[in-house]
């Protein structure tokens, strides 16, 4: 139930809260919620907006005062709505970061494909693909191409700028939800992850054809070798299978008590990254193919995503208990608690060039957080006593001098 509303200063912007503790952020122009802001827990009943519109403070029954970047220029954690809900599917949405980071692309079950801004977190264009649901995405190494599957075997291409249809890849029978480039965008590779004899397929990317390669593999996730010539494969109840990219011989399987969810190399193709169905990871040797340290145990659902951070000193997962998280390669340790996207639904994970993490849910939920220690730097200089920027000292102790805490300022 809304209890409070504003309009910021420039009349584009309505802000709203509720009895519950949320606050959402409207777009008077495009009439759709631009985020909802959640951190109170009793019902809002203050709220201010600065004359320039990038602050909003909040208060509530939980005894909180809250200052909210309208902006989002200024904020570590940022949420954006992620609509129409993906579904009663057993998989979670395709998710994939451009290149340079600029562009976020999401599936739907419609099969549309979302583009979104990821300074801005709107959707900057959307692209029909498929027909019948898309559950795997990709953007080719040169961000020239976009890959979708789902639906019946489907995978289709198109210009990453233009959306124009690039053709269409044949070879798959079955859903699929499993989709890769190899490093150099030569190939891609999918797989299905249903029926009696599975297919795992690859094609040479410049002439829309299959290439020799043949498996009869279930897979969920796969994943290129840095090198480009081993592809791994989530092959659920048959482990981690790690096969030849040209010939399709097995190389090695990784056997698991749990089944093998999802997969990822690290950037010097050192390591290989197992996501299972009990909610654990696992970090391989590609040297031994031998685990390598502890054990990742936080989620408490399948991991359905894991991706490693360009310097290979990260590595995010995401969770079907509506969880991501952040880990030390090194040393096997959580970065903080899990984060919670939205409890209980299957949730997608990215991590951009610049130490940003992408995640979204199969509800209508997305956040964005910003890892890199800078970042965090700057934070701590705005929540410390005298940590404040002039403008932000100025809206909040304009009576008093400006002091800094930060040597930069």
């Amino acid at each position: 139930m809304t209890t409070h509303h504003l309009f910021t200063p420039d009349g584009r912007t309505l802000v709203s809260s509720d009895d519950s503790g949320g606050v959402i952020v409207w777009d008077i122009a495009r009439g759709e919620i631009r985020e909802e802001l959640s951190a109170h827990r009793g019902e809002v009943f203050g709220l201010a907006v600065s004359p320039d519109g990038r602050t909003l403070y909040s208060s509530a029954t939980d005894g909180r005062a809250i200052l909210w970047d309208l902006s989002g220029d200024r904020r570590l954690l940022r949420s954006f709505p992620v609509e129409p809900p993906f579904g009663n599917f057993d998989t979670p949405r395709g998710l994939a970061l451009s290149p340079d980071g600029e562009t976020l692309a999401l599936t739907h079950k419609d099969g549309t494909v979302d583009l979104i801004d990821t300074q801005t977190l709107r959707r900057r264009a959307s692209l029909h693909a498929l027909t019948g649901f898309a559950a795997a995405v990709a953007f080719s190494p040169d961000g020239r191409l976009l890959a979708v599957a789902g639906e019946g075997g489907q995978v289709t291409l198109s210009h990453a700028r233009t959306l124009a249809p690039a053709g269409e890849l044949h070879g798959l029978r079955a859903d699929s939800q499993a989709l890769a480039f190899s490093p150099d965008g030569k190939l891609l590779a999918a797989a299905e992850n249903r029926g009696e004899r599975p297919r795992l397929r690859i094609w040479n990317v410049g002439r829309r054809a299959l290439t020799r390669f043949r498996s009869e593999t279930l897979a969920a996730s796969l994943a290129f070798s840095p090198d480009g010539r081993l592809i791994a494969a989530a092959a659920l109840d048959r482990g981690t299978e790690i096969r030849d990219a040209s010939s399709g011989r097995l190389v090695e399987r990784l056997p698991a008590k749990e089944l093998s969810r999802s997969v990822a190399f690290s950037p010097d193709g050192s390591l290989l990254a197992v996501g299972q169905y009990d909610g654990t990871g696992r970090l391989y040797s590609t040297d031994s193919w031998e685990p390598v340290g502890r054990p990742l145990e936080g989620h408490t659902q399948r991991i359905t995503y894991v991706d490693f951070s360009q310097d290979g000193r990260t590595l995010a997962t995401a969770s079907a208990d509506g969880t991501v998280a952040l880990w030390d390669v090194g040393t096997q340790q959580p970065i903080g608690p899990p984060l919670t996207v939205e409890r209980d639904t299957f949730a997608s994970v990215a991590l951009s060039p610049d130490d940003r993490l992408f995640a979204v849910s199969t509800r209508g939920r997305g956040l964005s957080l910003d890892t890199s220690p800078e970042a965090w730097r700057r934070h701590a200089c705005t929540v410390v006593v005298g940590g404040l920027t002039p403008e932000q000292w100025e809206e909040i102790v304009p009576e008093q001098e400006y002091v800094s805490a930060c040597p930069s300022r």
